[in-house]
């Protein structure tokens, strides 16, 4: 007992040292107090401190990657967009390419056709002239369009106009004759 009496003894002069302390100071009066005892002082709003979060700076990072990465994915949606969109242009483009080719391989069947019957009108005319004067009139002609005419001449008519041709030009018409034709 003589011990708690030594401990208490002391405490109450320590309280009264710190008070006088105070008092010298000008720092005593009861907002002070208030602070000494852990009592809410008026006016002041108690705050605590968080406490620090070891994990807050790894948190804080994978936040910012997490927007890095969400920035990324926007712009991955925005440029699959674009590509889909070209996509669709292209498919529309070849559709019309199509088209066009259709109608480009159409006009050279439609000119091909006119010019064999262009061809078949012109053989058959030279068909009924007399050898001399057919060959004085394709020899005027370019070569493939005499070949083409010939070809479609019978046989003996074609043999009579050749031999009516100049010796060069009968040549070099036997010579392209003897090629394939395409039609």
């Amino acid at each position: 007992m003589k011990y708690v009496l030594i401990i208490l003894a002391s405490l109450v002069i320590f309280v009264l040292a710190l008070a006088g302390v105070l008092a010298a100071t000008g720092n005593l009066n009861q907002d002070a107090i208030a602070k000494l005892m852990g009592q809410p002082v008026e006016g002041e709003t108690k705050t605590e401190e968080a406490p620090v979060d070891p994990l807050d700076p790894i948190a804080r990072q994978l936040k910012k990657k997490e927007d890095e990465l969400k920035a990324k994915e926007r712009a991955l949606t925005d440029r699959e967009a674009q590509v889909m969109r070209r996509e669709q242009e292209l498919a529309t483009l070849q559709t019309q390419l199509d088209a066009l080719q259709k109608q480009l391989l159409d006009a050279e069947s439609d000119a091909e056709m006119q010019r064999q019957a262009e061809i078949e009108t012109v053989a058959n005319t030279i068909s009924n002239m007399k050898p001399d004067a057919a060959a004085e009139r394709l020899q005027n002609m370019p070569v493939g369009d005499i070949v083409d005419v010939l070809r479609k001449m019978k046989d003996k008519d074609r043999g009579k106009v050749v031999e009516a041709m100049e010796p060069q030009q009968a040549s070099e018409v036997l010579r392209r004759m003897q090629e394939p034709s395409f039609p």
